[in-house]
């Protein structure tokens, strides 16, 4: 059959599985073979009708002796004047043309009817559910109801379900964004076909107005959001951009939470002020190093209480003065060791009493001198005896109390404080202005 080297392609084929399109092409090729072999003739036989067979014998040609299948049939008949009276029945004929198809083809008629055609887009209102706000399915179908259509009751009822465009689509990742019941969309058809529609766009109007004043706001561009259900006009989500010169701004707002994550570096650079009120509480959790560099003055202020737990070491420098105050109690424990070196002066005054104790020794050494001094009494204690000095005078008692005797004074194991270790200077935060191209 040389028919078999040729195709035809017919795009779109309109079905939706393999099944359907077999099904589909098995017809387009009998439409094809239907015309392929067609015979017409004139005969007359009155049991010639459409659509009925008959066998054609006793033909010149012995391979056209077959069954056909009759696909048109015009009569011819005249009638004579038998009607009238003395009439007679010459004058009637009859006779039809026909065409008809060997009887083996499946006689499948040529589509003539063209197809609906819509010419462009429209517009239409996004319906759903009563009740609801927005009205989809899994694809991120919604419904809509064209203007000129006015029976529909602008639920979920009022067309299929049709799909949406949007800025990206890949395979559970992309962009989307849902019309939502009330919003005015562009709708296209595929092919002109009005059963393959497709939202390409949406529109403002006069019920749905810009989120932002125009031509006030001219300069201003970005996304505001509604929060559903029942949100109202100060619920929203939004990321806004503001162009005018001189008062360019980013802004960012979310309604109520926002989650930000970065699976590796995280740089941010401001050229000025940076400014954060946090209305609770603020956790930050760093798992290796924190670096943190101010070259003006930091201040801190804590309203309550403040708690710093170091696991590992501790080092502070304070290149100018140091200056503590603490209005109520100081406590401090060292389980370990305490080493203070003062290159200058030391200076203590105690408003009511100063208790010292060592388990084992004290050692006060003075470079020139020591001077102790008792407003009422000073007592130096041993266990042989005790010097006490009063307003009364001075008393010595003793076991045995030696003067100019012999014997030699006790030594103290002297004072060798350690040198403290300085902190290391954070590195550079390496964040660096954007350069504009």
């Amino acid at each position: 059959d040389g028919n078999s080297a040729y195709e035809i392609y017919d795009y779109p084929g309109e079905y939706l599985n393999k099944a359907q399109g077999s099904s589909l092409a098995k017809l387009r090729m009998q439409e094809e073979e239907t015309t392929s072999t067609v015979v017409q003739g004139t005969s007359e036989c009155r049991a010639f009708v459409s659509g009925f067979k008959f066998d054609l014998a006793d033909h010149y040609r012995r391979d056209a002796n077959a069954p056909y299948l009759l696909t048109q049939v015009q009569h011819v008949a005249t009638e004579g004047d038998t009607y009238l009276s003395g009439g007679t029945e010459k004058g009637e004929h009859y006779s039809n043309h026909f065409t008809c198809i060997p009887a083996h083809v499946s006689y499948r008629p040529l589509r003539r009817t063209p197809r609906p055609f819509v010419q462009g887009p429209q517009t239409a209102v996004v319906v759903g559910k009563s009740g609801e706000e927005i009205w989809v399915d899994k694809y991120g179908r919604v419904k809509v109801q064209f203007f000129w259509d006015r029976e529909g009751k602008k639920d979920e009822n009022s067309s299929c379900w049709v799909r949406v465009s949007q800025p990206w689509a890949g395979k559970n990742w992309g962009a989307i964004w849902i019309p939502r019941i009330g919003q005015e969309v562009i709708v296209d058809f595929l092919e002109g076909d009005p059963d393959r529609p497709l939202i390409t766009g949406r529109v403002y109007n006069a019920d749905q107005m810009p989120p932002y004043e125009l031509p006030t706001n001219q300069t201003q561009s970005g996304f505001k959001s509604r929060s559903s259900k029942q949100g109202g006009a100060a619920n929203y989500n939004e990321i806004r951009f503001e162009d005018k010169k001189g008062k360019e701004l980013l802004l960012i707002h979310a309604e109520l939470n926002k989650n930000e994550s970065v699976e590796c570096d995280s740089t941010e650079f401001v050229g000025r002020d940076r400014l954060l009120t946090v209305k609770r509480d603020q956790k930050e959790l760093v798992e290796r190093d924190k670096h943190q560099h101010v070259k003006g003055v930091q201040r801190t202020l804590v309203d309550i209480d403040n708690h710093i737990h170091i696991k590992g070491n501790q080092k502070t420098y304070v290149q100018g003065n140091n200056n503590v105050h603490v209005k109520g109690d100081h406590l401090e424990k060292i389980d370990g060791n305490r080493s203070l070196s003062v290159s200058g002066a030391r200076d203590e005054k105690f408003g009511t009493k100063a208790a010292l104790e060592a388990g084992q020794e004290v050692h006060i050494k003075g470079g020139l001198k020591v001077v102790i001094e008792g407003g009422m009494q000073v007592t130096l204690k041993g266990p042989g005896g005790f010097v006490d000095i009063s307003p009364m005078g001075v008393t010595i008692q003793g076991t045995m109390v030696l003067i100019n005797s012999g014997g030699a004074a006790g030594a103290g194991s002297g004072s060798s404080p350690g040198s403290p270790e300085d902190p290391e200077d954070p590195t550079d935060p390496g964040a660096k202005e954007v350069p504009k191209e």
